[in-house]
């Protein structure tokens, strides 16, 4: 397994509102996601 690539189902920080569109790291805009899912969902 290359180590530059999660598992899809490494856990990762999701933003509920992106970044991109004006989010924080807060703790109330971040939850749990699996690294694909996080993925798939990009700055939707």
């Amino acid at each position: 397994m290359d180590s530059r690539v999660p598992s899809p189902m490494a856990p990762t920080l999701d933003h509920i509102v992106p970044l991109a569109r004006g989010g924080s790291h807060e703790p109330a805009n971040v939850q749990a996601a699996h690294f694909l899912c996080n993925n798939k969902k990009n700055d939707r």
